[in-house]
């Protein structure tokens, strides 16, 4: 269904006497066609027909599942492990059903064995997400590889069997039963993929003619399932006798490594993602890509209900920045009609080093700017992201501070010439760094900073509380995590000393990180500290977390900032 390919020998046109150009005997041609007449189609020319078979019985192989009845469960958001499936066996018996709907049926698939029969899905077009494995699907179109994070489209009605390289696979495996398509946006009004779509034609993997000898000698048993009901037929001979076939209707493959990402100035909605599409549904590929360029923007999607569709994800790799605890192989599901959006703080994702035009004035001035991967991100993997939370929270204070240290030993800067800057959960960071090592930051800028650890999550008032404990611990029911906590807490542990000049910034409608928190954490500074440092408490008086959400009022909040660290490092380092 992505565009019209052919294989072997055809006539000059169809529905006309062809022969066998190895012979001369008289060809059986077969129309392979979609929504009766009316959609696309494919024809091929066998050399014997098509339609003979020994025997047609019911069988008891093949995947089974058995339809749960609405409502019989509670409407919730769910998580499932597709590494915990069953493996082994062919694929004709390995599928595990997880979800359905009228629209679609939702499975994961553990095959360690090449099938020995062919299969005939007549309830729906087959799209297979190959999460691990390498091989091929065998049909009467020819052989089709693939291998892992490729798409596998096999057409509803079309013979088929998989092979694979070796025992060790995982697919993904959606059945969409109301028609697989492009999205009719991609395509221009000649059919042709548009210049602009996710893809292009040549990014498609088109199966091959196999040599007559090797598909001569394929299975002459096949499994067909029409309303979840299986039948067992019996060949003559091979199915796979084409000698050559056209059209639009045949199995596919396509490397997500193609699909084409988009970005934008703040946050789009999933539609940006939409690689295929069938009825009542959509499949979307979420790739890495650049993030949203506002200096403001949100990275992380925003909390939603989608009414009208239920939503599901599988985690292949990477890190999917807006869910903590969810590894490879996972699978959610977020009912319609049901709250659901980024884990709050979404700690594991990556910083990105990327360009941003807000940063030319600092270079501009000799200024040189840099990103700490510290521990608690996912820069390198899941180890790291757990060697920065619970306990081992204090270790993203040592591993920014050795960053700091590395680029004076490296002798890329020198003491009391660097500033730091945080936001959020990074505003804790820029607080506990000034109480470990106030002596190595000229300036800090903390923004909307998480600094009164301990008071903030014992209270089950403010939205966040709960769902952080299993970030920092809970100081509430738990004698340790409360002592633990309160050793890292800005807040707790702000002594007479001389501090870094500072910019502490806050949002009246902050839900995250109330504006009394940062606002009693500068009083807390300015009565203990012993230095007459600049040290500045910033309010927003209309803004929430993310600052002033204007564009023009975002560019003079940054401004104020840049200016802040500009004047700081312009002056006497002492």
């Amino acid at each position: 269904m992505i565009d019209r390919w052919t294989q072997g020998t055809l006539p000059e046109k169809p529905h006309t006497v062809f022969r066998d150009p190895e012979g001369g005997a008289l060809l059986y041609e077969e129309c392979f066609t979609r929504l009766g007449f009316d959609g696309p189609y494919s024809i091929l020319y066998h050399r014997r027909a098509p339609t003979d078979e020994l025997t047609c019985e019911a069988t008891a192989r093949g995947f089974r599942w058995e339809p749960s009845g609405r409502g019989a469960e509670p409407l919730k958001r769910r998580l499932f492990d597709s590494h915990a499936a069953p493996a082994g066996g062919a694929m004709i018996d390995a599928r595990v059903p997880l979800l359905h709907n009228a629209d679609v049926v939702i499975s994961v698939a553990r095959p360690s064995d090449s099938d020995d029969a062919f299969f005939v899905n007549g309830d729906g077009d087959d799209v297979f997400f190959v999460e691990r494995g390498s091989g091929a699907v065998q049909s009467p179109f020819g052989r089709l590889p693939f291998r892992a994070h490729d798409y596998v489209v096999v057409p509803k009605g079309c013979l088929h069997r998989f092979l694979f390289d070796g025992p060790d696979n995982l697919l993904f495996g959606i059945e969409c039963r109301r028609g697989f398509h492009v999205p009719a946006q991609f395509r221009n009004d000649a059919g042709q993929l548009r210049m602009d779509a996710a893809y292009t034609h040549r990014d498609f993997v088109r199966p091959a003619l196999e040599p007559r000898a090797d598909a001569e000698s394929a299975p002459r048993e096949v499994f067909a399932k029409r309303r979840d009901a299986w039948s067992r037929r019996t060949l003559p001979a091979s199915p796979l006798d084409v000698v050559g076939w056209d059209g639009f209707a045949y199995p596919v493959a396509f490397p997500i490594s193609k699909f084409q990402a988009k970005t934008g100035l703040i946050h789009l909605p999933p539609t940006i993602h939409v690689t295929f599409a069938a009825g009542g549904l959509v499949i979307c590929s979420f790739v890495p890509r650049l993030t949203d360029t506002h200096e403001n923007a949100i990275p992380c999607p925003y909390p939603h209900s989608s009414v009208d569709c239920d939503e599901v994800i599988f985690y292949v790799e990477g890190n999917f920045t807006s869910r903590r605890g969810v590894g490879n192989g996972a699978i959610s599901l977020h009912p319609a009609g049901v709250n659901h959006g980024p884990h709050p703080g979404a700690y594991e994702a990556s910083i990105d080093p990327d360009f941003r035009a807000s940063r030319l004035p600092l270079l501009d001035r000799g200024i040189l700017f840099a990103i700490a991967h510290v521990r608690g991100g996912g820069e390198m993997g899941r180890q790291w992201y757990e060697n920065g939370r619970l306990e081992h929270k204090p270790n993203t204070f040592t591993d920014f501070i050795a960053c700091a240290e590395f680029l004076i030993e490296t002798q890329v800067t020198a003491p009391k010439r660097i500033v730091a800057r945080g936001r959020s959960a990074g505003g804790l960071l820029m607080g506990a760094i000034t109480n470990l090592r106030p002596d190595l930051f000229r300036a800090v800028v903390a923004e909307v900073p998480f600094v009164d650890v301990v008071t903030t999550m014992q209270d089950t008032e403010l939205p966040l509380t709960v769902t952080e404990w299993e970030e920092w611990g809970n100081p509430l029911d738990d004698a340790e995590d409360y002592a633990y906590m309160k050793s890292y807490s800005p807040y707790d542990n702000v002594e007479p000393r001389a501090y870094p000049a500072m910019l502490v910034t806050a949002g009246l409608n902050d839900p995250r990180v109330s504006y009394w928190e940062p606002a009693k954490y500068v009083a807390k500074l300015r009565a203990m500290r012993t230095d007459d440092r600049t040290l500045v408490l910033k309010t927003e008086m209309g803004a929430g977390h993310g600052g002033p959400s204007g564009r023009y009022d975002a560019w003079r909040d940054e401004a104020t900032t840049l200016a802040f660290l500009v004047t700081e490092l312009k002056g006497d380092p002492s």
